[in-house]
């Protein structure tokens, strides 16, 4: 999740283990090491399973969870560090059969104006 914090790219939400709501000044587009925290708990991983990486259901539920993310940051924050707009990019990467990996691409879900 980015937006712009006083003129930087910012990566809202540090999904290390869960969501703690802070913002994050620094984005790095690598694969998290261990990789399994960073998806949160067993909630989290079906949302992404069967929402956000299903075609037909997403431009179903990523209005909601836009409007969610939206609500949930923009409660307990005032003036510039306010959300107005936000991205969610997906990095999906090959495995081929040999065991190796294809480059990683990145893809915009959704783009949310609050």
């Amino acid at each position: 999740y980015q937006r712009r914090v006083r003129g930087k790219r910012a990566n809202l939400f540090k999904w290390e283990g869960g969501n703690d709501w802070r913002n994050n000044e620094t984005i790095s587009w690598d694969q998290p090491s261990p990789f399994a925290p960073s998806i949160g708990n067993h909630r989290w991983f079906k949302f992404y399973e069967n929402g956000i990486n299903s075609q037909a259901r997403n431009r179903i539920i990523l209005p909601s969870f836009g409007n969610w993310i939206c609500r949930n940051w923009n409660k307990k924050r005032f003036n510039s560090e306010r959300l107005t707009t936000f991205k969610i990019w997906i990095l999906s990467q090959s495995q081929n059969l040999d065991g190796s990996r294809g480059p990683p691409t990145r893809h915009m879900l959704w783009h949310h104006i609050c």
